[in-house]
């Protein structure tokens, strides 16, 4: 029998993106890297894999945390087959040489990797695990590209919204600042100067570039559910990418499930199947005069013929096919 184990990486988002997994029969949902046992020991074991501390030094040891993954409460039948699928974010809080031990133990077991950040943001996280990997897919033709992965636009389950939704926005953000906070602040002036009902959410954001207040909430956290309300009742969605980000991203990917327009500067969206120019606008940041406030504004119904084709469960049987078919991540050369 296959099965199909995919590590979450411990969030609300996840739970959703990951929620078709239940409709099938051999599938486990393992909501987050760690397995809570006690505040100390969970706020040692977080501290210990922190993004913060690990991205500037590979902190040793993080063995000692391995009671608690949530891989090591799965049984591993020996008459079965198992792909095993981490999310990047998961990936990176398990220690490289456990994995490295894990997959020398059960000959039985192929593991994969989803990545939906980009590389430069994952790279120093992850470059000790790669290695392990038998199949790597990204969210970004780039990263898929530069770094010989699959391209696999990023995932979510399916969504069942009301048939007539009450629109409470015109158009809806929420993201990190990153190094979009000048592109935000600018896109909310934009929105506010033209009357546009703009739900913009900005985290992360310095004091310094908190720059347009009147129109954009800054440091405001939102949880998934809350992002998925406003998804459902906002007319657009609005999707600001780095410079160094290409592919089908999440927000692109929501576009699509909640039939909502999208006005992005990702350039590269041109080329993906479900793009359409009455419900899809591109601007540039050098340009943001090219925005049309009617095309945020007007209420029309939207439709992407879209069917599901980046559900979770689509993607398992990707996973299978192209491990059956003999694709192999092949490590580069240093």
């Amino acid at each position: 029998m296959v099965n199909f184990i995919v590590v979450g990486q411990g969030s609300d988002y996840g739970t959703v993106r990951w929620g078709d997994l239940k409709k099938m029969e051999n599938a486990i949902y393992l909501e987050a890297p760690f397995v809570s046992t006690n505040k100390i020991s969970d706020t040692l074991c977080h501290a210990h894999a922190s993004f913060a501390v690990n991205s500037r030094i590979a902190m040793p040891c993080k063995r000692i945390w391995k009671n608690k993954y949530s891989l090591e409460k799965v049984r591993i039948q020996p008459i079965d087959h198992y792909y095993i699928i981490f999310t990047d974010i998961a990936l990176a809080r398990y220690d490289a040489k456990y994995v490295a031990k894990y997959k020398e133990q059960h000959t039985n077991v192929t593991l994969v990797l989803m990545i939906n950040n980009a590389m430069y943001l994952r790279d120093k996280l992850l470059k000790k695990h790669l290695q392990y990997m038998d199949l790597i897919y990204s969210f970004s033709e780039k990263d898929a590209e530069d770094y010989k992965f699959q391209f696999q636009p990023d995932i979510y389950s399916e969504i069942n919204p009301d048939d007539a939704p009450e629109i409470t926005s015109d158009i809806f953000f929420a993201g990190n600042a990153n190094d979009r906070a000048d592109l935000l602040n600018a896109l909310g002036k934009y929105m506010l100067d033209r009357g546009i009902n703009a739900h913009i959410y900005v985290q992360n954001t310095k004091d310094k570039d908190k720059k347009v207040p009147e129109g954009i909430h800054y440091n405001e956290w939102l949880n998934y559910a809350t992002i998925m309300d406003e998804n459902m009742h906002t007319n657009c969605i609005l999707e600001v990418v780095g410079d160094r980000y290409t592919g089908m991203t999440l927000r692109t990917v929501e576009a699509l499930c909640f039939k909502k327009k999208l006005l992005t500067n990702n350039y590269t969206i041109e080329h993906m199947p479900f793009y359409d120019p009455r419900f899809i606008r591109i601007f540039t940041k050098d340009n943001l005069g090219t925005i049309d406030p009617d095309f945020i504004k007007k209420r029309e119904a939207v439709t992407y013929n879209y069917d599901n084709e980046y559900s979770p469960i689509a993607f398992c049987k990707r996973v299978q096919t192209d491990y059956e078919e003999g694709k192999r991540y092949v490590p580069r050369k240093k």
